[in-house]
């Protein structure tokens, strides 16, 4: 009787150890795979919610003008600057010297003519033109279009510096071309014995064309051409 006891609880005890070695490997095992199934799970997302790499931004088009015309209602230039191209006119004109602006109100050229500013080259030329001592500066204007809505020609206007006087050159034969204007210097003129020159000139050029050479002779303004 006390060895079928014993051998019972033997078997008992046997199966007990088995069940519970049985139970602590199946959870081992589920802890494995749970972690396994962690580094392959591929992370999904719901449409809509996926963020998309960043872009660069793309810069926005240049909207204004190489060639600007300004038309100015005041001395001061004040306008809306509804968009680039006008406020950028507005700067330009802002940086004409301001007796060269009160000028162009006081002879009321501001009624005939619009400022004319281009990116290819300075918005006006600063020297002495006539020989005087006195520094002229050297716009080009627009005649405002007439009412087919063609624009005219351009022309230059030389303001004469300590007076309130403008001198108005539409020859376009003078003028030549616009693309290229520079001031050139008193010694440099001398160079051409054909040129009474009694200042500094005014050179009009363009790319792979004819120069021209714009002076004042001691009663108008003349040109000739100075390059072929």
């Amino acid at each position: 009787m006390k060895k079928t006891s014993i051998a019972r609880w033997t078997t008992i005890c046997l199966l007990l150890w088995f069940a519970i070695a049985c139970s602590t490997n199946r959870a081992s095992n589920r802890s494995v795979e749970t972690a396994q199934n962690s580094q392959n799970q591929v992370p999904t997302s719901t449409p809509g919610s996926e963020s998309s790499p960043s872009k660069p931004s793309e810069p926005s088009p240049q909207t204004a003008s190489y060639d600007t015309t300004y038309d100015p209602k005041t001395v001061q230039g004040d306008g809306d600057g509804s968009d680039q191209s006008s406020f950028i006119a507005q700067i330009r004109y802002s940086n004409v010297p301001l007796w060269v602006r009160e000028s162009f109100f006081k002879q009321k050229l501001n009624e005939r003519y619009v400022m004319v500013f281009r990116d290819i080259r300075p918005l006006y030329l600063r020297g002495d033109f006539n020989g005087d001592s006195k520094i002229d500066i050297a716009l080009m204007l627009q005649e405002k279009p007439v009412q087919n809505g063609l624009s005219s020609p351009l022309v230059m206007a030389i303001f004469q510096g300590g007076t309130e006087q403008a001198t108005i050159i539409d020859d376009p034969d003078k003028l030549g071309a616009d693309d290229i204007w520079a001031v050139v210097p008193q010694e440099e003129m001398a160079k051409y014995p054909s040129i009474s020159a009694l200042g500094e000139g005014i050179l009009m050029a363009k790319a792979a064309s004819a120069n021209r050479t714009i002076y004042w002779d001691g009663k108008e303004y003349n040109s000739l051409q100075t390059s072929d």
